[in-house]
């Protein structure tokens, strides 16, 4: 996942408006609000390369996938959740202070998020932390 520097902002008129709500829920720590925000059947990959406690295997269902985003937060130590493009997609930075502990990429259908991606390996993030 590269990074880019600008928040995302036109992925059409509902990605930005419900992405910005589920990461309202996220940042709040509501995880039924979040799985709200997902299909029933939602799935979620989490690379954290063997470095971090998180799912090493396909998360499904969208309480089991909400809380999974939820835990790896606070897995990470994430302060701080930032709307951004990634690989030109909507994707959710996840910080701890000025360092980039985990990126998100999602997939949506019928303006509800479908599928995540998370990659929380260090060893695949340097490139977000370059000062």
């Amino acid at each position: 996942m590269q990074p880019n520097d600008s928040p995302s902002s036109d992925e059409g008129p509902r990605r930005p408006t419900m992405l910005s709500g589920f990461l309202d829920r996220w940042r709040a720590d509501d995880r039924v609000g979040m799985a709200s925000f997902l299909i029933t059947d939602a799935t979620l990959l989490v690379d954290g390369g063997g470095h971090l406690p998180v799912p090493t295997h396909e998360v499904q269902g969208a309480a089991r996938v909400a809380a999974a985003l939820a835990d790896v937060s606070e897995t990470t130590g994430a302060t701080l959740l930032e709307e951004r493009r990634i690989n030109g997609s909507p994707g959710v930075v996840l910080r701890d202070g000025d360092d980039v502990v985990a990126v998100a990429l999602f997939s949506f259908a019928n303006s509800r998020i479908v599928r995540a991606w998370v990659v929380a390996n260090p060893s695949k993030l340097g490139h977000w932390n370059r000062r």
